[in-house]
């Protein structure tokens, strides 16, 4: 998911401080965007992934409601980093 990715419902935190908060607290990593050089992606790291795991399905219901509102696909950003 690309930082910048914000819907119109989203709160008035901007999307790159959340990700820079999950960044330093391990659960994700930026890496450069292959499509877009000014733009950067938001992975999951190995943290990230298992708190994912943690979280089950309530992580997959989280992501389908984020999806409507951040227009990003759910599936994205999950690949290994």
């Amino acid at each position: 998911m690309k930082p910048t990715n914000r819907g119109k419902h989203t709160a008035d935190i901007p999307s790159a401080q959340v990700i820079g908060t999950l960044e330093r607290a391990g659960y994700v990593t930026r890496i450069d965007d292959p499509g877009d050089g000014r733009a950067k992606l938001a992975c999951l790291t190995a943290r990230g992934r298992a708190a994912t795991r943690v979280l089950g399905s309530s992580t997959e219901a989280v992501l389908a409601t984020a999806e409507p509102m951040t227009g990003a696909d759910p599936r994205v950003g999950t690949a290994t980093c």
